[in-house]
């Protein structure tokens, strides 16, 4: 009778049936790590570079009451940027933010343009683009340099002085004060009169610098078509002066009155809105 005995080769480790699972799993866990790190990859849009320019028309100088054009142009590479919004400063003060164009054919791509009319004065002006952080194309934030624009006063504003004194006869210390309605500080001297001695020159003094104080004008009603609920101030024309938009109370109708630009407006014209709205 013959026997066979078979052997395992010695080098051939044998490994328990639980932890051959485990590596199992931990193989297959990484490889789907690694099939997911390559397929998410592709979706990570590049960011590309955007340069901003800024022109203000008709002028770099202008009078009282002109309407500018502020239009911003967003640029990748020679390619229009059509995706996010540009920011309009005067200084540090934020005159609007606008959509970058990027549909229809009535303006150009890639352009966000705003209307308006500065008060008389200096104004250092810039577009900031602020980029876009989502989507398959993404842009870069960029800003224009700035355009210096000057508006002048169409007419000189009025003043009044007022002359005070301290001290006492043969030493008396005069002071004038002299005040505008203006956006811009009055400069120049002011002259010391003797009327009692033919108007004799006394002295003059250089104005030093000027205080501001803001204030409301007089109340102007205006009429709208019916007992108002709400109130929209846009720039419903593009001619840069804000409008007024109210809803009526029973929500039937909407009024539009457009702006004279000097804190009047022009009689309501009144919409209907078919249904019935609040706001």
């Amino acid at each position: 009778m013959s026997c066979v005995i078979c052997a395992l080769p010695a080098a051939l480790p044998i490994v328990p049936a639980r932890s051959f699972l485990r590596r199992s799993l931990f193989f297959l866990a990484l490889t789907f790590l690694a099939l997911t790190v390559l397929l998410a990859a592709p979706l990570q849009a590049a960011i590309s570079a955007t340069s901003t320019t800024l022109t203000v028309g008709p002028g770099s100088s202008v009078s009282a009451g002109t309407v500018l054009r502020l239009q911003a142009t967003v640029d990748a590479t020679g390619t229009a940027v059509t995706l996010g919004t540009v920011t309009f400063r005067d200084g540090t003060a934020v005159l609007g933010a606008v959509q970058v164009v990027g549909r229809g054919v009535a303006y150009t791509h890639g352009t966000a343009s705003l209307k308006l009319a500065l008060g008389p004065g200096s104004h250092s002006l810039m577009a900031s683009y602020g980029g876009t952080s989502s989507g398959a194309s993404q842009f870069a934030s960029s800003a224009s340099a700035a355009v210096s624009v000057t508006v002048t006063l169409g007419a000189p504003s009025s003043t009044s002085t007022v002359i005070t004194s301290t001290g006492n006869p043969g030493a008396y210390t005069l002071f004038g004060k002299v005040s505008a309605v203006s956006a811009i500080a009055a400069t120049g001297a002011v002259s010391f009169l003797d009327q009692s001695n033919g108007n004799l020159l006394l002295g003059s003094a250089a104005l030093t610098g000027a205080s501001q104080s803001d204030s409301w004008g007089s109340l102007v009603p205006e009429t709208t078509g019916a007992s108002t609920y709400g109130v929209i101030v846009a720039d419903l024309n593009g001619d840069g002066i804000p409008d007024l938009i109210t809803t009526d109370y029973g929500g039937t109708k909407i009024s539009v009155l457009l702006g004279n630009g000097d804190g009047t407006f022009q009689a309501h014209v009144d919409y209907a809105l078919g249904h019935f709205r609040l706001g």
